[in-house]
This record gives C-alpha cells, sequence and structure tokens, in this order.
C-alpha cells in the first residue's frame, strides 16, 4: 500500500516527467539529424519538429508546476514520517492517499479515515454528533478538532473502549513562485490537502475520568457539611452556594448561581461593602420572611481575582443558642476533619504537628501518638522534607495560597506515592498584618494512579517485545538467509554487533547505543529461536532462567522463597512459613561481589573453581582484569593497595634485564609479568584499565589525525615532514584539546 501512496507523491511525479522531458529531447535531437540526412522530406520533418517542440514546451510547464508542489512537499513530508507518536495522513481532494507515516499506514490499512471511524465508532449520541461535525468540516475544507470512543483494535492494551483526537486540517502547499502575474502558477496551481492528525488519547481519558470521581466524592463531601458554604465575584454575585445552604434557603442551587448574594439578606449590610473580613449575626430572607444566622465571611484574590467565601450557621436566635450551635458544629466539624476523604494534617510554623485525621493515618499505616508533636519532615525523605521549610519561607515572603508537590512516602515496607497540597495558617491579629502561624497538609494517595501508569507503560513494552518476536518468527519461516543461519554462522556476528555497542557507549552515543542494543537482542532472540526449533528450550525459558539466578545470587533483596514464585515480592517481604530466616546483610558493592563469587560456587551447574567462571575468549586485558577480581572477591589480595608497586617496580626491573639481554622469549614472558602488575594496580585504585588504554587510543587517533589534516593543508606529505615539525604539531594538538575542555 505504501508504494501506491508513493506512487502519487509530488516529487514522484516529478521524477517521471523530468524522464519523459529527457526521451522528448532525444526524439527532437534525432529529428534535426532526419532533416540533414534526408532533405526530400524536411517538409515532413518540420512540422514533426514543431509539434514536438510544443510538447517539449507543455512537458516543461508541467515539470515546474510539479517542482513547485515538491518544493514544499519534501519540508512537510519529513516532518510526518518521522513522528512516533501519533498518526499523521496527508489526502488530496479525491480522498487518495498521498502521504502517510507508519503508525496511520498500520492502524487505518488501506481505509479513509471516515471510512475507518464510521466501522469502529461506539455507537452514542456524543460521538455520532462529533462525526458528523468531523465529515460536515471534510466536506467544506474547514479545520475542525473532535473526540471520538472506537472499539479496541486487537492490538490495543486498553480492554475498554479507546478514545481518539482527530483533528482535519486543509492546507496548500508551500509553493515558491516561479514567475508573478496575473497568470503566475501559484495561482494556477493551487491545491488543497487535507492533513489529518490522530492522537490516542485513551490513558490520559482513564487519567481523567479518575480525577474526576475524586473531585465528585469531594463536591459530595461539601455538599453535605452541616454549615452553608458561599463563593461570591467581586460584584457580589454568587459562584457557588452548596446543597445545605440551598436547602435552608428553600431554593434550587442552580437557581442562585449569578444572583447577587444580596437578595438572600432581609437588610442591605455591611456583609460584601466592607473592606476586610466579616463575622457576626446576619438576617437571610426564606420565602420573604427574616431568620438569623451566623455568617463568616473571608474576602481574598485567588488566582488574580478578587474572591468572597463565607460560612453560614443556621438558626441564631440569642448568644446562648449560638454559643450551643458552635459547640455543636465544631463537634461536626471534627467528626468531618476525622472522616474526610483525604489525608489531613495540621502543623505549627516549626513543622510540629498539631493534628492529623484518620485517612492520613491509615496512608501512612501509623498510630497518632506516632505524629503528634513529631516533626512532620521526619514522616518523608529528604527531598520532601525540604520543600516543607521552603513552603513556610515562600508563603510567609509572598502570601501564596498554595504549594504543590509530588513524592513518596514508606508505610510498613511498601512504597506509596502521595501528592501533597499545602496551605498556610495565618493570624489576622499579628502587628505587622497576616502572618503564617502553621500549615494545613493535604494528602492524596496516587499510589493507585502511579500503579495504573506503570501498568499501561508495562503492557506497551511487553506488547513491543511480543511484536518484534511475532516479526522475527515470520523472518525465520520466509526469509532465505534467516532460515540457513545457524549458531555457527551467526556467532561471528554477534561478536561484531557487541563490539559495535561497545564502541556507541565508549562515545555516549545514546540513538546508536539504542540501535545497537536492538542489534544485540535480535541475536539473543535468534539463538533461542534456533534452539526452539530443536526443542531445547526457548526464549521464556531464558527469561525464567535468568530470573531465579538473579533471585538467588541477591538474597538481601529477595527472600531465598521468591526463587520460583510466579510474581516475586522484594523484601521486606517474607511469606508467613518462612520460619526465623532472616535476609543477608549487605551494604556495600564489595559484599555484593563477594556473595555473588560465593553463591555461584554453591550452585549446581556454577563455577567448579573461582577462575573457571572467565572466558577463554576474552579480550587479554579485560581477562587479566577479571582474573585479579575474582581472586579478591575470596580473600587473595594484597593487604595494603600500596604494596603493588614494589611488584611493579619489580616487574619492570626484570622486564628491562630481559631486553638487554635480547632474549625475546623470556623478554615477552616478562612483558606479561609487567602488564599484569600494572592491571592489579589499576584494579586496586578502582580505574578501569581497558577504558584508560581505549581512551588514550582515541586520543592518539585525534591527535595523529590533526598532524595528517595539518599535512594536507599545506600540501606536505607525512613521509616528507621531520620529526620536529610532527612534535609541534603535536603539542597544538595537545594545546587544542585543552581548549575544548
Amino acid at each position: 500500500m505504501l508504494r501506491d501512496i508513493n506512487h502519487r507523491r509530488p516529487d514522484r511525479q516529478l521524477e517521471r516527467n523530468l524522464v519523459f522531458l529527457a526521451y522528448a529531447i532525444m526524439f527532437l535531437a534525432l529529428g534535426m539529424l532526419a532533416f540533414f540526412i534526408y532533405p526530400q522530406y524536411s517538409l515532413y520533418i518540420i512540422i514533426f519538429m514543431v509539434f514536438w517542440n510544443i510538447a517539449c514546451i507543455l512537458m516543461t510547464i508541467r515539470i515546474l508546476k510539479v517542482g513547485e508542489y515538491a518544493i514544499g512537499f519534501g519540508a512537510l513530508a519529513g516532518e510526518i514520517l518521522n513522528d512516533k507518536t501519533k498518526y499523521y495522513r496527508i489526502d488530496n481532494s479525491l480522498g487518495e492517499i498521498i502521504l502517510a507515516n507508519r503508525l496511520a499506514v498500520d492502524y487505518f490499512k488501506d481505509m479513509s479515515v471516515l471510512a475507518f471511524l464510521e466501522k469502529n465508532i461506539i455507537s452514542s449520541a456524543a460521538n455520532k454528533l462529533d462525526l458528523q461535525k468531523l465529515t460536515s468540516a471534510v466536506a467544506k475544507l474547514q479545520e475542525t478538532e473532535v473526540e471520538l470512543s472506537i472499539n479496541p483494535n486487537q492490538n490495543s492494551v486498553f480492554l475498554a473502549e479507546e478514545w481518539l483526537k482527530v483533528k482535519v486540517k486543509p492546507i496548500y502547499l508551500n509553493k515558491a513562485d516561479i514567475f508573478e502575474g496575473e497568470y503566475s502558477l501559484k495561482k494556477i496551481c493551487k491545491e488543497t490537502y487535507l492533513f489529518w492528525t490522530i492522537e490516542n488519547i485513551t490513558a490520559y481519558k482513564n487519567m481523567e475520568q479518575i480525577f474526576q470521581n475524586e473531585m465528585s466524592s469531594l463536591q459530595n463531601f461539601l455538599d453535605f457539611l452541616p454549615v452553608g458554604l458561599y463563593t461570591c465575584n467581586k460584584v457580589g454575585e454568587i459562584e457557588y452556594i452548596n446543597q445545605t445552604l440551598a436547602d435552608w434557603l428553600k431554593i434550587e442551587r442552580n437557581t442562585a448561581i449569578g444572583c447577587p448574594i444580596d437578595d438572600y439578606i432581609a437588610h442591605k449590610s455591611e456583609l460584601l461593602h466592607s473592606a476586610g473580613d466579616f463575622a457576626g449575626n446576619m438576617l437571610f430572607s426564606i420565602n420573604k420572611n427574616p431568620v438569623e444566622a451566623f455568617v463568616k465571611q473571608q474576602n481574598i484574590h485567588e488566582n488574580n481575582e478578587y474572591k468572597t467565601h463565607g460560612v453560614v450557621i443556621w438558626n441564631l436566635p440569642n448568644d446562648r443558642d449560638l454559643t450551643a450551635q458552635l459547640h455543636g458544629c465544631f463537634d461536626k466539624l471534627e467528626a468531618i476533619f476525622s472522616t474526610a476523604p483525604i489525608g489531613i494534617i495540621v502543623a505549627d510554623k516549626e513543622l510540629s504537628v498539631l493534628q492529623i485525621n484518620q485517612y492520613a493515618l491509615n496512608i501512612f499505616k501509623q498510630d497518632e501518638k506516632e505524629f503528634l508533636q513529631q516533626k512532620i519532615a521526619a514522616k518523608f525523605n529528604t527531598e520532601a522534607a525540604a520543600k516543607f521549610s521552603e513552603a513556610v519561607q515562600i508563603f510567609t515572603d509572598q502570601s501564596d495560597s498554595e504549594y504543590n508537590f509530588a513524592t513518596t512516602i514508606a508505610a510498613e515496607g511498601q512504597e506509596k506515592s502521595v501528592q501533597l497540597h499545602i496551605m498556610p495558617m495565618y493570624s489576622r491579629y499579628a502587628p505587622t498584618g497576616n502572618a503564617i502561624v502553621g500549615l494545613i497538609i493535604y494528602i492524596e494517595d496516587t499510589t493507585g494512579k502511579r500503579n495504573l501508569e506503570m501498568q499501561v507503560a508495562q503492557a506497551q513494552k511487553m506488547q513491543a517485545f511480543g511484536r518484534f518476536l511475532d516479526v522475527l518468527d515470520a523472518l525465520r519461516a520466509n526469509c532465505p538467509w534467516d532460515k540457513k543461519q545457524t549458531n555457527e554462522s551467526l556467532r561471528p556476528n554477534t561478536i561484531e554487533e557487541t563490539y559495535e555497542l561497545c564502541d556507541a557507549l565508549i562515545k555516549n552515543d545514546i540513538p546508536d547505543i539504542c540501535k545497537e542494543l536492538g542489534d544485540v537482542l535480535l541475536h539473543i532472540c535468534f539463538y533461542a529461536k534456533i534452539a526452539e526449533e530443536k526443542q531445547q528450550f526457548d526464549m521464556a525459558d531464558v527469561c525464567n532462567a535468568l530470573t531465579r539466578k538473579m533471585i538467588t545470587r541477591h538474597p538481601h533483596v529477595y527472600h531465598p522463597s521468591q526463587i520460583d514464585a510466579e510474581d516475586p515480592k522484594p523484601l521486606p517481604y517474607v511469606p508467613s512459613d518462612a520460619g526465623n530466616t532472616s535476609p543477608a546483610r549487605i551494604t556495600t558493592v564489595s559484599q555484593v561481589l563477594e556473595n555473588w563469587e560465593q553463591i555461584k560456587l554453591k550452585e549446581k551447574d556454577g563455577n567448579k573453581s573461582v577462575l573457571s567462571g572467565v572466558p577463554d575468549a576474552l579480550p587479554s586485558l579485560i581477562k587479566a582484569y577479571r582474573i585479579q577480581d575474582k581472586a579478591r572477591n575470596v580473600g587473595f589480595d594484597w593487604e595494603d593497595k600500596q604494596d603493588v608497586w614494589k611488584k611493579v617496580h619489580e616487574e619492570l626491573a626484570e622486564l628491562e634485564v630481559e631486553l638487554n639481554r635480547e632474549d625475546k622469549e623470556r623478554s615477552t614472558e616478562e612483558l606479561g609479568d609487567f602488564l599484569f602488575s600494572v592491571i592489579n594496580a589499576a584494579r586496586l585504585y578502582k580505574l578501569n584499565p581497558d577504558n584508560a588504554l581505549e581512551r588514550t587510543n582515541r586520543k592518539f587517533i585525534d591527535r595523529f589525525n590533526y598532524i595528517e589534516a595539518h599535512s594536507i593543508k599545506i600540501g606536505k606529505p607525512l613521509k616528507d615532514m621531520t620529526l620536529g615539525e610532527m612534535d609541534r604539531l603535536w603539542e597544538e594538538a595537545k594545546e587544542s584539546e585543552k581548549v575544548r575542555r
């Protein structure tokens, strides 16, 4: 299908037209030659050449026209084809696919976008209206954007419906002006295309639904508080009223939105006209009858807008009843605080915990006495603890209304993700104005959201790996080259790909590392595929064996009971029937390595000796390092790393003796001893000799290339340059390296 699409691309049309023009010019030249060879037919030849000239002119105009399309097409095509996150298509006015990226080709196949949506759309009134809107926009060549729910395809990681954001935009290719005037090509050749952009937003929709559910729970919580709540804008119009206050006023909540708060106050008081906050008794109108209530109102600036927030406590006929009702209200508020569907912690400005509700205690899995009068920062990691102090400072300096951040906590050995919303508490009676006296910290447990995101990401990874294995199976069955491969034929290529990966790692070329990792993975899976065909093992056996080995060799991370578990859980998880076994106490890297070697010697199929695990095929330098490292892990090493230099000097002296004797065999042996001792010194000082030598190799190559480039620049071959000239250029190369650093 891609070939059919590419057939209609302007650049392909330009290529074909140029070929036709070349043939036309060739035939025109043959006609001119025939004019001189056959003069008796000159009249016919002249007529032929006239008509053929006209054809060449028309073809040239056509080439200019198509070339103009190709100019703008190239830049647009590159951007579209390289994108791997969205589906992109460009259709012409006839509905034919002009250009599409790989994602769009795989997703829509050979169907038009509208036909695909009509076939797979979930039947609902909203979907039908949006699809009608999209169809109408396409017919009228208008830009529009809609969100549609469709049935999931067979490769989808989502079990329920999927959501697509579909955008269509009419576009014109950015053509150059060949010539100006009334009949310019820009005016003659103008053509409209439809640019489709489709994005899968299912994951965002799922997150949005979770958020809406939580907001709905909070809305219900506010609606049924035993106190009335209202919010007004700067002109006194009601923006929000909870259900409790609406019931008290005997009105429909929706009808009150946008009405002045004064409509529900029996007398026009200073409530909305006071410069500061207000607290006191007010008369409210219920069916035109005045009823007294206690009102506390606060005027604040919220998001650069003037807002009025009010709390109403109803039925206050006298001071005695007011006191009783206030006490009752405080009891109810205390109950609401304790049972709120979100964690709440109240702390003073020194960050000592004053109060904590049950929801927050459940998040931390701790008792109230473990929190009260303790520093809130002690319950979080170091980074989060610093943010609490930062919040206090910000609220003190800037009087910000909120401070939010996400972090993690440990609860009974399990890590939880939480979102913190920190609000300041101010004293209105401080001599210098608003002064912060503490913090109110709202804690939202987002572990479920994070787990959902991780599950989606894991599913996408497994889908990609499964797709890769399916392609490998198809290649093994259908490709002549892949059919022929064996372990023996692949081995040289595997070594080559491994070295290419190492080269990318040394250069820290991230795109190349990604590419070379894929090449190495191909070989790993290819060997597993060959073994599967011989009924020896498969890729699942490889992964399971590796998992078992990693769990076995990390007893400080996994309990031994998890070796063959279907879903292994890391410590501190220990099954109830595990007995008195305790995990290994390992805290350093050296302890991990020592324990690793000891476990390998105990394994049934492990190393028969300490050094038997060093592959014979390793490069000599790396092999020497690994031999020394394995010997160290069982205690065979220098007690003091300074002592190694005596051995280095000793081996160097023995090498010099043999070199002076010009005994090649003994010199070779002593050179090996000397190099082995230098590698041992590098190991003791935690230096990788292979990396060090590779750096020197590259440094030498760069400096020598500098000398060679200079010799070419001055036109003097290297063999004609003196050693002194080369040394000067070598020093210049060294100085240029210092500048680059």
